[in-house]
């Protein structure tokens, strides 16, 4: 298997940059956001007694008396994570722009060229995203509304309530596929948008003939991604439960392994793109 994906896994790690850029990037959002909280909770918020009795149990009336007390500091972190979630879906919106163009152009993997092809294709990206997110959405009501409308109704049907949990299992299987379907046409439409400089309507149109031509081998490799990333994060999860028990010192070791996991996954973001690209790009347009 790895032989299979030597090739894509080298160019990945020959774009160190651009890895290394993305990274800093989102340390940079996620620094500035967690600095703020930091200062929000150093005062009153963070020392109140009611926090305490609040981490050991839940009680209703303390949670009650502990949101009176700091609605003023709540407010503010609820204000701030708004912003700071507006600018990462726009950062985020950069940077996968710069991945993209980088996964149809071996040679421009540097961190200036990166740079320069996020902020020239950051519009026509959003245009894409804004599309897709809106299909995505109206297939998720398409899914929900109506098993909610009729829950009722099945209860009712059902001698028991465990068909109904069955037949919830199976729309959330055929939900997760048709999105995984979605986002994988987002991405050929964007990958020939970057390479052919087509119309919008006809990368659409070309992304999609090209996502029901090798729906299989992509859902596959989509798949095969998300083994790896639920890998990565058991490992992580694990060595973490393990050094949460260990001394303080080894507090920095943890940290460690937080970024390389980070790291990890910018590279398999890269890794999909890559693989995806490479298994549509020998069609005719």
């Amino acid at each position: 298997m790895f032989k299979y994906y030597q090739n894509e896994i080298k160019q990945i790690f020959d774009n160190w940059q651009i890895t290394l850029t993305n990274y800093f990037i989102q340390l940079a959002i996620v620094g500035l956001f967690a600095f703020d909280l930091y200062s929000i909770l150093k005062g009153s918020i963070g020392s109140s007694l009611e926090l305490n009795d609040l981490i050991n149990h839940y009680n209703h009336t303390v949670f009650s008396d502990y949101m009176r007390f700091n609605r003023s500091s709540i407010l503010t972190i609820l204000h701030s994570a708004k912003y700071s979630l507006l600018v990462w879906v726009l950062v985020s919106n950069l940077i996968n722009a710069g991945i993209l163009f980088s996964t149809v152009n071996k040679n421009q993997n540097s961190a200036i060229s990166f740079f320069k092809n996020s902020i020239q294709y950051f519009i026509p990206n959003l245009k894409f995203n804004f599309f897709f997110f809106t299909l995505i959405l109206i297939s998720i009501l398409s899914f929900i509304v109506p098993f909610a409308l009729s829950l009722d109704s099945l209860l009712n049907y059902f001698s028991s309530e465990k068909f109904i949990f069955i037949l919830l299992i199976i729309l959330v299987i055929i939900l997760a596929i048709l999105i995984l379907s979605i986002f994988t046409w987002s991405v050929i439409s964007k990958l020939i948008f970057m390479q052919e400089k087509f119309t919008y309507r006809k990368c659409l149109r070309i992304g999609l003939k090209s996502l029901v031509k090798n729906w299989l081998v992509l859902l596959k490799f989509i798949l095969l991604m998300i083994f790896f990333q639920l890998c990565i994060l058991f490992i992580y999860l694990m060595l973490e439960n393990i050094l949460n028990h260990e001394l303080s010192f080894m507090l920095l070791v943890l940290i460690l392994i937080q970024q390389t996991y980070f790291i990890l996954r910018i590279q398999l973001k890269q890794l999909i793109y890559l693989g995806i690209y490479n298994r549509v790009k020998q069609e005719k347009y």
